[in-house]
């Protein structure tokens, strides 16, 4: 297969290769399921280390003679965040485990990675949101790296497709094709 390319009426560069089945799939359920489980799964590494240094931060400040662990408020959000992180990587989980199995390109494949990046952006943000809350105004500050982590997983809901507007793709998909992904079957 030779590809010519003109950037300009002066020049023009010629290509060629060959690698049935082996290079990037050109497919666009496979390329739009990769893009959005890779989303995905980078959202689910920064939920995971806002969580984790969300925890370690409140077991070593001390507020009127007490840890903030102690305090239950502060419990229920780092509960309720490392609960959606569980939620999320079960989905993530369930799709890499399904493109694992050859399913990748398929239409049930994509919409389970589009399941998992619409999750993704919600819980991204909810987690970004109460750990915030958790470690106070030291997560605003440059010094503390909780900024990094949010901005990362607020971009990363963007990439590909919002949370929002894929999730009215997967309904009008519903909708119109009366299937669920697996993992929405519960």
């Amino acid at each position: 297969m030779t590809t010519t390319t003109s950037w300009s009426s002066s020049r023009s560069a010629t290509a060629s290769w060959s690698c049935p089945n082996r290079c990037w799939p050109t497919d666009a359920p496979a390329v739009r399921g990769r893009l959005r489980l890779g989303a995905a799964v980078e959202t689910l590494g920064a939920c995971t280390r806002l969580v984790d240094d969300a925890a370690a931060y409140v077991q070593q400040r001390r507020q009127f003679g007490r840890t903030l662990a102690e305090f239950a408020p502060v419990q229920d959000l780092l509960a309720w965040a490392a609960t959606e992180r569980h939620q999320l990587r079960a989905l993530v989980d369930a799709a890499v485990v399904a493109g694992r199995d050859g399913a990748v390109g398929s239409d049930e494949w994509e919409r389970t990675a589009t399941a998992a990046k619409v999750l993704a952006g919600r819980v991204g943000r909810r987690i970004a949101q109460h750990t915030l809350q958790v470690t106070g105004g030291i997560g605003f500050t440059w010094e503390h790296h909780h900024h990094r982590l949010q901005r990362r997983a607020l971009a990363l809901d963007a990439f590909g497709g919002t949370a929002a507007s894929l999730a009215v793709g997967l309904g009008r998909a519903v909708r119109t094709t009366g299937e669920l992904p697996d993992l929405v079957r519960l």
